[in-house]
């Protein structure tokens, strides 16, 4: 067996995973799933035969249990997830070794260290993105909706909701789950806590799903008085009450209103594009965008 290179610099494997990490949003963003997969099985690969000593991670990592192999199986998890791949999802989570904890429900938890891959925008980390929950969890929820176990992906979502009424994809799972039977813990979020916007605009969607238009309007203008600029949320998630608004005056006989609304929406979806085009460095390209961006807003 090949003795571990003592002269190995912790700090340079470290980054060489996250040049890896970089790698790999692009190509989900292009779209070659398969050849960021094949990265991250062999970051994974790298990372179990590294595993018995830990080497090439920060000390911090290692004094809080973390194995080598966390890291590439949550990125492998985050890309099946987004492929829509949900039996491998729970094949990772339930078969693999590697983990480095006892308990999967550890790393369920919105305060577990290390990158939580969601592929949304190329470099942009998850942390700088919006009150989010992990997405382990959301992945691991999907999947087993997916799979038909409601129960257990009830008790997931349910502890998301919990650590983080922010998060518009434990939104997402518990009406996908639950349907129009998820109003009264939508109710109970918003109780918990009145500044939080988010159960409304679900609720205002919930509503208008069930045709009653006049309540859904009262409850997304509730929102909205909450949080006019959306302004905490990420990429994708931004003046989302907008858009919901918008099918409801649309559905109210109000094209003109609903047209405006969606053309706020389609701003800042185009601004967000730009965000992207600005941090990859091109820069002409991402101030023509906001430009265009301002154009969404002329009478």
């Amino acid at each position: 067996m090949p003795k571990p290179d003592a002269n190995a610099n912790p700090g340079d494997e470290y980054a060489d995973a996250y040049q890896t990490r970089i790698l790999v949003e692009v190509l989900v963003q292009v779209g070659r799933l398969a050849e960021a997969e094949k990265l991250l099985t062999d970051q994974l690969a790298k990372a179990i035969k590294q595993a018995s000593n830990q080497r090439g991670y920060p000390d911090i990592a290692m004094a809080m249990g973390q194995s080598p192999a966390m890291e590439p199986l949550k990125s492998l998890v985050a890309l099946y997830h987004r492929a829509g791949r949900h039996d491998d999802v729970l094949v990772l989570l339930e078969q693999s070794s590697h983990w480095g904890v006892k308990d999967l429900a550890q790393l369920l938890s919105p305060g577990m260290s290390g990158m939580d891959f969601d592929f949304e925008n190329v470099s942009g980390g998850h942390y700088s993105k919006g009150p989010k929950g992990s997405r382990l969890a959301q992945a691991a929820a999907a999947a087993l909706i997916h799979a038909g176990r409601k129960a257990e992906a009830r008790a997931i979502v349910d502890s998301m909701l919990d650590q983080a009424g922010g998060d518009d994809r434990a939104y997402e799972l518990l009406i996908q789950r639950a349907g129009q039977e998820a109003m009264p813990r939508l109710d109970a979020v918003f109780a918990r806590d009145q500044f939080e916007e988010r159960p409304l605009i679900w609720k205002a969607l919930l509503l208008h799903q069930a045709g009653q238009d006049e309540e859904a309007e009262k409850v997304a203008r509730q929102a909205i008085a909450i949080d006019p600029s959306d302004g905490e949320q990420g990429k994708g998630d931004r003046m989302r009450v907008y858009a919901v608004l918008a099918d409801i005056r649309a559905a109210r006989g109000d094209q003109k209103e609903a047209e405006f609304l969606r053309g706020v929406v389609r701003a800042i979806r185009l601004s967000e594009r730009a965000d992207d085009f600005h941090a990859a460095g091109l820069l002409s390209r991402g101030v023509k965008m906001y430009q265009d961006s301002l154009k969404h807003f002329a009478d």
